[in-house]
């Protein structure tokens, strides 16, 4: 390295380039954990579970709530074994 400074078009054409095709499986697992985690939240505080679900909660059947939570605990934990994989 020179310690120059890159010019703002070389920087521009790296970020239009993407990120580095090795890097994309870190990025996508990082993705994952964040929703796997946002997915347990919802399913373990009732209160985040229906900020989200506010709309649909009053249409749908008492039942819904507790179904969702459970499936979306469980959509959580998948997902973070997913994320683990892919960061592998």
């Amino acid at each position: 390295m020179s310690g120059e400074v890159p010019s703002r078009s070389s920087r521009m054409h790296r970020i239009l380039r993407g990120p580095r095709p090795e890097a994309v499986p870190a990025l996508i697992g990082r993705a994952c954990a964040v929703v796997g985690l946002l997915n347990i939240a919802a399913g373990v505080f009732p209160r985040f579970r229906h900020s989200r679900m506010h709309a649909i909660a009053e249409v749908l059947p008492g039942s819904f709530g507790p179904f969702a939570a459970a499936l979306s605990l469980s959509a959580g934990v998948l997902l973070l074994l997913l994320a683990h994989g892919l960061r592998r």
